[in-house]
């Protein structure tokens, strides 16, 4: 219950920020796109720490992408903002990361209990 409430909230953050006035300069070139894709790879993991399971796992990837396209869609009416078709590629690269980073988690995860249960069965 507690991820899910975290990651609505991040959902309502990411909403707000996407949607509000833009402070204006940049740090560099590109540093938009970046923060597109690091935002969607923690709402990817948040997302799949709400909703555990590899089942859903294509979910997620979906409905991630489905909130940033509404989200996109919604700044081109805001008169203030812009839609972008790279902020959607970034956003969906950010998904991709995320869902690679808890594959290589849970694969060194996975070593780890392998070899603890290896020997432990050595033992006996």
């Amino acid at each position: 219950m507690l991820w899910r409430v975290v990651l609505v909230s991040a959902l309502l953050v990411v909403s707000y920020a996407s949607l509000a006035p833009s402070s204006g300069g940049a740090m560099f070139a590109g540093v938009d796109k970046l923060a597109h894709c690091l935002t969607y790879a923690v709402l990817y993991v948040l997302a799949w720490l709400a909703f555990p399971g590899a089942v859903l796992r294509w979910f997620i990837h979906m409905a991630l992408l489905g909130f940033g396209v509404a989200l996109e869609l919604l700044q081109a009416q805001t008169g203030y903002r812009f839609m972008e078709g790279a902020d959607v590629l970034a956003n969906t690269t950010g998904t991709g990361l995320g869902n690679l980073m808890l594959s290589f988690f849970h694969a060194g995860v996975s070593k780890r209990l392998n070899s603890v249960s290896a020997m432990g069965e050595s033992v006996k």
